[in-house]
């Protein structure tokens, strides 16, 4: 009679214990998934990649065409393989180079390799051309410069132009030895003879730098100041050195050239007391980085909308920092803005940032901030730190 009592205690104690294998084994396998979901890559969505990046998980949801891929138009699309016959070696490119008529690409499509014995040559690949590039927004001129905009693409350069206001907007058709970016630049009613402060607008990916002058236009007559908003190459996106001891990349030195191109015109005097260099979206690592580098701009202040910037990209100039972003902005949005300036503040604590949240998207389309980004810049609370006296200025 004791016999099946031991049996039965025996069996529970083994099923007992197949229950809490089972459930260990269970939270095992969920412990596994969610470390899967967590160190997996997330794509991000792509705002318009530029020529030579397509959709991937890069800043801004964008990475560079790898070697053998190439992609000529800007837009949400994937990078493409070359065409047989053709090569790219290097990555980030917008087109793929023909082999030449004995030769033909190699797997990879990254290397001209010669046709095997007794082949006869081949016919000659054209080359790809790129589509014509037209603005996506008509700019504020006369219908002959839009015209012109038209049939020329990004990068146009236009007669001065009166405004309705009374200003001057003109083109800058020069830029820094023979590259072929050029700008715009703007002065308010009223400019003749007197010391008016400079703003150096850096615009973002996919316009150029005469259309960044539409937002600031009105404010620009209100508050009494010059804008000078050079061109990046391609229009796309701005060449900044990574770290504070790189030397300058060209797209600096075309932003001083435009500088110092709107200071020599006639009856044109700048306030050193109020020069900002201000940029959007991913040009706002580059406002601070040549701010804090250009000693011929000595700029005083700097002003960064709807991005980040990078500590080590930093030089040696001190100013105050405006600190500009949307709440609905989806790629700089203020867990992002609020992460890397208290991780700037920490390295560089000399600089005092002022930091703005505004009820607005990625897109500088609130009044608003603007209004109080161009006041903010004229107000004297802002010239904290004077700027050093320059015998090159």
């Amino acid at each position: 009679m004791r016999r099946p009592a031991v049996k039965a205690t025996a069996v529970s104690s083994s099923a007992a214990c197949g229950r809490e294998r089972q459930r260990y084994y269970s939270y095992d396998w969920m412990l596994a998934v969610f470390l899967a979901a967590l160190l997996a890559p997330v794509a991000v969505q792509a705002a318009n990649c530029p020529a030579g990046y397509g959709v991937g998980y890069g800043p801004g949801g964008c990475d560079p065409c790898k070697p053998g891929f190439a992609k000529l138009s800007v837009g949400r699309s994937k990078c493409t393989p070359c065409a047989p016959h053709t090569i790219q070696p290097v990555s980030g490119r917008t087109r793929c180079i023909a082999c030449a008529s004995n030769r033909t690409n190699n797997d990879e499509r990254t290397y001209c390799k010669l046709l095997p014995p007794g082949t006869p040559p081949r016919a000659k690949v054209e080359p790809t051309k790129a589509p014509p590039r037209v603005p996506t927004r008509k700019p504020t001129l006369s219908k002959q410069a839009a015209e012109k905009a038209a049939a020329t693409g990004y990068g146009y350069t236009f007669p001065c132009q009166i405004t309705q206001n009374g200003g001057r907007r003109c083109g800058i058709p020069v830029g820094y030895r023979g590259t072929g970016r050029t700008g715009a630049y703007y002065l308010p009613r009223g400019y003749q003879g007197k010391p008016l402060p400079v703003m150096i607008l850096l615009h973002g990916s996919g316009v150029n730098g005469n259309w960044m002058i539409n937002p600031f236009l009105h404010f620009a007559d209100k508050y009494k100041f010059i804008i000078v908003a050079p061109d990046s190459r391609q229009n796309m996106y701005w060449n900044i050195p990574k770290r504070a001891s790189d030397p300058w990349t060209q797209d600096f030195y075309h932003i001083e050239a435009c500088f110092q191109y709107v200071k020599k015109q006639a009856n044109v005097s700048f306030d050193k007391r109020f020069i900002t260099v201000n940029g959007n979206s991913r040009a706002g690592y580059a406002a601070g980085s040549f701010a804090s580098r250009a000693n011929s701009v000595a700029a005083t202040s700097a002003i960064v909308m709807h991005s980040n910037i990078l500590a080590r990209q930093f030089g040696w100039r001190v100013f105050p920092i405006l600190w500009s972003t949307g709440a609905k902005d989806p790629l700089y949005g203020p867990s992002v803005t609020n992460t890397n300036r208290a991780y700037f503040h920490h390295v560089r604590p000399e600089y005092k940032i002022t930091s703005r949240t505004w009820d607005s998207s990625h897109s500088l389309n609130s009044r608003k901030e603007i209004d109080n980004i161009c006041l903010w810049f004229v107000s004297p609370s802002t010239r904290l730190y004077p700027a050093p006296p320059l015998g090159s200025y």
